[in-house]
This record gives structure tokens, sequence and C-alpha cells, in this order.
């Protein structure tokens, strides 16, 4: 993984599941994927948890910005699933 912490500076201490077979590019390709997944997550986790008082009970209902950043973000989400799917399967001689 490039980075070591996502965008709301939370460390991240795993390894990627990366294949043996995939080249440089391919593993650079997928790196860069799974970042934008973590990403994501943590955004709309960042949301979520925003929106919990001191019990941890969801208390407020989303925001428009919020909706509209899920949406944005989601559609990174979408993308990235798709790349480290089509990674995944070429490495299993799946295509």
């Amino acid at each position: 993984m490039p980075s070591t912490e996502n965008v709301c500076r939370q460390r991240i201490d795993y390894d990627l599941p990366i294949r043996e077979s995939f080249s440089e590019r391919e593993e650079a390709i997928y790196d860069n994927a799974y970042s934008e997944v973590e990403n994501t997550l943590a955004i709309i986790a960042e949301i979520q948890n925003g929106r919990m008082d001191e019990d941890g009970n969801i208390s407020e209902p989303l925001t428009l910005t919020e909706v509209r950043t899920i949406q944005e973000v989601g559609v990174h989400l979408d993308r990235a699933l798709t790349v480290i799917e089509a990674l995944e399967d070429i490495s299993e001689g799946v295509l």
C-alpha cells in the first residue's frame, strides 16, 4: 500500500493480499485501488461517527452535503472495486 494512513489520518496496519503473479505495474494499480477503497470507507465512517451522540446512537439525519459526499465517494469506490476485481480475476486466470 502506498500509504499507511487513510485520508482521515487513521493508521492502516495490514498487508495487502497481493497476488504473486502481478507485474510491478499491476501491483501499483492494485495498491492505488486499495487505497481508494480505504479512503472511501474512512470518509463514510467519519460521516457516520459525526452523526452519533455520546452513547453511540445515531442522533442526526444526514445533511445534503453528506449525502452528496457519499454519492461522490461511492463513484470512486465502485471504480476501485472494479479495478481490484479485474486484477484478481486476471491473476486467477478467469479472463
